[in-house]
């Protein structure tokens, strides 16, 4: 058994855990009015929760009455904050290999997304996109070329997030 004495007006524990009780001389020691001796109790298993919506947590806490003090784990139910932060985000990056194969399983024509990059007059504007869409090594959900031929195909952010979602299991 471990035990330690805890001080009633910092409500703190004092002084180091021990194995057994406090003794002077083999003997219950006397004590200030202040403190008490609490055995240390860990209340064990972990009670089942549902790691989607909750969350395991730790309380420590005395009761005074019975001399005791328990350590356990609790169930805490996650705020909806809390749960949208776990769910998964979507991808911000893909291969072009990927892309295009998402591309394509989306009902999204290749062609289409040539037709956008060569109706570019500028022509500076459109060997910059042909570089882009050739020869990137990473295609970023956020570039510029990406949101230019998204909204050329009146993409959602919605549909823009899952294509990339399904492209990255490419």
């Amino acid at each position: 058994m471990q035990t330690f004495l805890y001080n009633l007006n910092t409500q703190q524990r004092e002084g180091p855990i021990r194995e057994g009780r406090y003794l002077v001389d083999g003997q219950p020691g006397p004590l200030p009015s202040y403190l008490v001796e609490l055995e240390i109790v860990v209340v064990v298993p972990d009670p089942p929760y549902n790691p989607a919506t909750q969350t395991l947590e730790h309380r420590s806490y005395p009761d005074l009455a019975n001399n005791k003090w328990y350590e356990e784990n609790y169930v805490r139910d996650l705020t909806e904050e809390e749960i949208q932060q776990r769910l998964a985000k979507p991808p911000n990056s893909c291969t072009p290999r990927q892309l295009r194969l998402a591309l394509i399983q989306s009902g999204i024509s290749l062609s289409a997304v040539q037709g956008f990059i060569d109706g570019i007059t500028d022509p500076i504007q459109k060997e910059i996109a042909i570089v882009e869409w050739e020869y990137a090594l990473e295609i970023l959900k956020e570039h510029p070329l990406v949101q230019a031929i998204a909204a050329n195909l009146n993409l959602t952010e919605q549909e823009i997030d899952n294509i990339f979602t399904l492209a990255v299991t490419l």
